[in-house]
């Protein structure tokens, strides 16, 4: 692959400098090993006098060090009379999308050996790739990035994933004038695609192609674990549920009883058809209601166990009021605080983007933050959303 050389150098040394790196990436490049392109860059540097000189001023940027072939930016000292400036070079390349699939893919089969979780993210915009592809067990999503001039390229991916082209869907980045009929993303595919995959020995149901999101967020999948393996006799509240994954954990973790509140009938049923297939029976009570006018008029019961995993904003017009998450957290965590009972457990979750705790907390006797806990591998490097543990 041809592969345009760094701009002409105006001094020997320059020159010498700008040929090592055209030589070390041409060969690099081939190659397509990001290990090799470190290697043959630190030898080139290494080569130079007065790089060396300079050594502390050098950097190499790739997005994310484990993403191969998607561009490299090297900051360079050029010397000119005798005083350093700072120059940047691009060497672009072109997308190495399709490698970095089948690599991961190698991983994640690999990571869930055993076949007890089907699902999982590939790649993802936030640690560089040109757009966000999860598998769902033969089948591929992948999101355009924001700002992108293409949609992905739904024949790379089947190709590199080895399935067929019909299972790639393909959601649009585009921007939606009433979020009544549509969010972030617009569906390109419209055939619907139900299928059933499978998280820690779990059953859930998934739609590839209607929604926005499948019914699955896969990078909570660490934190229904732990709820599963605590529910044990315990009496757990679910709210903001979606389609119950987290209230499906629970019960097949020997809660003592669930309770699911969404506001959506569609979701609730998803719902208890995801009990259904996983043959869970018992004292499952699903909730159609606004999840903040019931928190604010539930009273009484108390639970052991909490899960809140609120939208960052909404303006549903079933909903008595607008909802933004760092505006209204104060009232919310004080509604967690009564609802739980002496020595519950309460986890509050969001994606918003630089989000603050509020330091106007309820008595609760412990908070901690438990991000990191809450990220499994296939989403390291990214922080998809923040996690707090909150104890009574």
């Amino acid at each position: 692959m041809a592969v345009d050389a760094p701009a002409a150098a105006t001094t020997a040394s320059e020159m010498s400098m700008s040929r090592r790196v055209g030589a070390a990436w041409e060969w690099t490049a081939g190659a397509g090993c990001w290990g090799r392109v470190a290697m043959a860059w630190s030898s080139a540097v290494a080569g130079s006098a007065a790089a060396a000189q300079t050594a502390q001023a050098r950097s190499v940027r790739v997005g994310d060090r484990r993403m191969a072939g998607f561009s490299l930016m090297i900051m360079t000292n050029q010397y000119q009379n005798g005083k350093a400036t700072t120059a940047r070079t691009m060497l672009a390349v072109s997308d190495d999308l399709e490698t970095l699939l089948r690599t991961r893919q190698a991983e994640r089969t690999t990571q869930f050996a055993g076949g007890t979780t089907s699902a999982w993210r590939l790649c993802d915009v936030a640690s560089g790739a040109p757009c966000t592809v999860d598998w769902y067990d033969g089948a591929a999503v992948a999101y355009e990035k924001a700002g992108a001039t293409a949609a992905p390229d739904a024949a790379l991916i089947a190709r590199a994933l080895a399935i067929p082209i019909d299972h790639v869907f393909v959601k649009q980045r585009r921007q939606q004038k009433d979020r009544q009929h549509g969010g972030q993303y617009q569906v390109v595919a419209r055939a619907q695609a139900e299928r059933t995959v499978r998280e820690q020995g779990l059953r859930f149901a998934v739609n590839l192609s209607d929604y926005l999101d499948t019914g699955l967020f896969l990078d909570h999948r660490p934190l229904r674990r732990t709820v599963g393996r605590l529910a044990n006799g315990r009496r757990v509240l679910n709210l903001f549920a979606y389609t119950g994954a987290f209230t499906v954990h629970a019960a097949a973790g020997g809660a003592r009883e669930t309770t699911t509140v969404d506001l959506s009938n569609t979701y609730l049923r998803w719902a208890e058809h995801n009990l259904a297939i996983n043959q869970l029976r018992g004292q499952h009570r699903m909730i159609k209601a606004d999840c903040l006018r019931w928190l604010g008029e539930s009273r009484g019961a108390t639970y052991d166990l909490i899960i809140c995993d609120p939208p960052t904003f909404s303006n549903s017009k079933a909903m008595a009021r607008s909802w933004e998450v760092g505006r209204d957290q104060e009232w919310l965590l004080g509604r967690l605080w009564t609802l739980l009972a002496p020595g519950g457990t309460a986890w509050f979750s969001t994606n918003k983007q630089g989000f603050t705790l509020t330091a106007k907390l309820p008595a609760f006797t412990s908070v901690e933050d438990i991000t990191a806990e809450t990220i499994d591998t296939d989403f390291a490097g990214t922080t998809p959303h923040r996690c707090w543990r909150l104890r009574r």
